[in-house]
């Protein structure tokens, strides 16, 4: 009886997980108004902007947010200024249930759902940069785990949320086996975000646990990652050094790197906003 009850669970989590999950397009044809791609329906794709030649951006929302939060918005009106990609919107609020911690259970198999999405969708892999922000960087990591068809070619996660996900596991979070390349921006670690380091390139924003420049909340900590990052695909610039370990962040142990060297550094890499607001 038990395990009879187990399966149930387990079949309902995953039903809930595949219906709950909505995806909106976004081109620059549409800026706007998002188009919907539904999960195996051909005519949704055949009634959208979609352009196979593209390359794909995917955005991942956070606990507590929706596919229409600012930072879906202002993510996705960046990245259609910057280049002209499919800009590919998740919605995962409705499989979050009724607490955090429901959403962090749910988490896996929201992972896969997507993941069964992107195989569906019939993209070329190489050319799908999925972004995550709080649980949602955790969930791009899920589903990169789950692709079946060829590995994505990159995952930002930006300040990837520390309750329920064990930074020392792999398996449960964002690790740097999800895509060919992973990137994680730190802003709150040891709060909202983890500081430990995770991937092939961590980045940390000034100490990478309170932006007490900028903020007077844990929260506004939190958000900094995302709207610096938004900052940057607008083509804004910021000081960066290169560090040995975690633990250099605090003295002066960092190394500048110059500005074309950014987005190819791998490792542990520190961001000074010093006296800079972040918009």
């Amino acid at each position: 009886m038990r395990f009879w009850c187990c399966g149930l669970l387990i079949l309902f989590i995953c039903h809930v997980a595949n219906a709950a999950v909505s995806y909106q397009l976004y081109t620059r044809q549409n800026k706007i108004n998002g188009q919907p791609l539904v999960y195996k329906n051909k005519a949704s794709i055949s009634k959208s902007n979609l352009n196979s030649a593209k390359k794909n951006k995917m955005i991942i929302h956070g606990y507590g947010q929706n596919g229409r939060s600012n930072f879906n918005r202002d993510l996705k009106n960046a990245l259609l200024a910057h280049d002209d990609y499919n800009v590919i919107v998740v919605d995962w609020s409705t499989a979050t249930g009724l607490s955090y911690d429901t959403a962090a259970k749910n988490a896996p198999e929201i992972g896969k759902s997507i993941a069964q999405f992107i195989d569906w969708l019939k993209l070329d892999e190489g050319y799908i940069h999925v972004i995550g922000y709080d649980m949602g960087a955790h969930i791009a990591g899920l589903a990169g785990k789950n692709v079946k068809t060829d590995k994505l070619d990159k995952i930002t996660g930006l300040d990837p949320t520390k309750r329920g996900f064990d930074p020392q596991d792999p398996s449960t979070r964002l690790a740097k086996e999800d895509a060919r390349h992973v990137e994680v921006y730190h802003s709150n670690g040891g709060k909202y975000g983890m500081m430990e380091h995770l991937v092939d390139n961590d980045k940390y924003i000034n100490d990478g646990k309170s932006q007490n420049a900028q903020c007077s909340t844990d929260l506004c900590s939190h958000e900094i990652a995302w709207k610096l990052y938004v900052d940057q695909v607008r083509g804004r610039n910021f000081l960066s050094y290169n560090c040995e370990t975690v633990e250099e962040l605090d003295g002066k142990g960092c190394g500048w790197i110059p500005s074309e060297w950014f987005n190819e550094h791998t490792g542990i890499q520190q961001i000074k906003t010093t006296n800079m607001v972040i918009v």
